[in-house]
């Protein structure tokens, strides 16, 4: 859990995630889930890897 943070910092969390989905040769798309100032998930499109057109970024976190 990351604390502390503002909003343009959970923003290059959510890109430097899509950019790890995308490196990892997934549709470069991240989601960051944040309450009350908190990290409480992370995680980027699995579509591809998984063969799950469910797995997207925003379902998995």
């Amino acid at each position: 859990m990351i604390r502390g943070m503002n909003a343009p910092s959970f923003m290059d969390l959510a890109l430097k995630t899509a950019e790890n989905a995308g490196k990892s040769g997934e549709v470069p798309i991240g989601c960051v889930i944040v309450r009350d100032y908190k990290v409480i998930a992370t995680a980027g499109n699995r579509t591809l890897t998984d063969r799950d057109p469910t797995a997207h970024a925003e379902i998995l976190a």
